[in-house]
């Protein structure tokens, strides 16, 4: 992820959780702030976690997973006090009563990036770069769109647009999310992942 827009994720994350204390404070309420939040976000709240629960004594207990489980667990009744979703999502639990209508911030967009190992050199500027890439790879790893995932499913799409489903489906290896970047590498230099820039990592 670049820099820039981490920080300022990772501001925003963090005057969340600032504001739900505030309120909590205000009401007795138990010193934790429990978190529904897609995987991308989890190199945001890793940076924000121990600086926030050291400042503020209140312990962020934090369930990572899809788009689509995020929703899951929160129509199935999870209690949390802040979940960070899609802008796609969000009007579904507002319609069914499981989150107040008018409470929703954007806070970012996040793009669709590659992964591979360190040392191999890859550009992707074009459709015809990236369709070279995917046949070059002896693997390629994205999430389950099964799953709920919303990268996994524009992913799914985009080899679909490219006609390359039945080619490429021989080498697919479909993640939990969250976790492309760790598949991905344990592939070995041979293999590329495609996830949200935000959980891929960078130097």
């Amino acid at each position: 992820m670049a820099r820039k827009i981490k920080r300022t994720l990772a501001m925003t994350a963090r005057a969340a959780c600032v504001t739900i204390v505030a309120l909590f404070s205000s009401l007795g309420h138990a010193a934790e702030v429990h978190v529904l939040s897609a995987a991308a976000m989890q190199s945001v709240f890793k940076e924000i976690r121990d600086e926030f629960q050291k400042k503020t004594g209140y312990r962020l207990v934090l369930h990572y997973g899809t788009i689509g489980a995020v929703s899951e667990w929160t129509i199935g009744g999870e209690e949390a006090d802040l979940i960070v979703s899609s802008s796609q999502s969000m009007p579904s639990l507002v319609y069914q009563g499981k989150i107040q209508a008018g409470n929703q911030t954007a806070i970012c967009q996040t793009g669709i990036g590659v992964v591979v190992a360190a040392g191999i050199e890859l550009g992707v500027n074009s459709v015809e770069d990236l369709k070279r890439a995917l046949l070059a790879a002896r693997a390629i790893v994205y999430a389950d769109p099964a799953r709920g995932g919303a990268a996994g499913i524009h992913v799914a799409r985009v080899i679909e647009q490219l006609g390359l489903t039945e080619q490429l489906k021989p080498k697919l290896r479909l993640a939990a999310g969250g976790d492309i970047t760790e598949v991905t590498l344990s592939l070995g230099p041979t293999a590329l992942g495609i996830t949200q820039i935000s959980e891929i990592a960078v130097p």
